[in-house]
């Protein structure tokens, strides 16, 4: 059991660990409240700094709104997309930070909320 549970975890934290060792970004990390401020208001903000545009992306399931929010870099062009799934108790705003951190290595990523938290209408269940 354990050896599953090691062999599991093992790409992810291979993954992380190369994206902790490997990053440029080494900037101030973004205003949190700020951009959640601004995103109540508007459906797409941009970072301070320009380089990563973040948008409102709620949508339906079963007529029940799902909060998203998507993180890309503030360029044209297509790039390799991630799913970022916050865990149990998680809104969408869950990882703004990572979102954020993402989209400066060239990454586009859709961040959602669970059932029952944020905004998510669903039942946990």
């Amino acid at each position: 059991m354990k050896n599953k549970i090691v062999s599991a975890c093992l790409p992810s934290f291979i993954l992380c660990s190369l994206f902790l060792l490997m990053s440029p970004v080494k900037a101030q990390p973004p205003d949190r409240s700020s951009l959640i401020n601004a995103l109540e208001k508007a459906d797409c903000v941009v970072t301070e700094d320009g380089k990563v545009k973040i948008c409102k992306f709620d949508y339906k399931y079963k007529t029940k709104t799902v909060e998203a929010l998507t993180f890309r870099p503030n360029t044209d062009g297509k790039f390799p997309s991630l799913f970022l799934i916050p865990g149990y108790t998680g809104t969408a705003k869950t990882y703004l930070g990572i979102g954020i951190s993402f989209a400066k290595l060239g990454f586009a990523s859709m961040s959602v909320g669970t059932p029952g938290f944020g905004k998510t209408e669903l039942k946990p269940e």
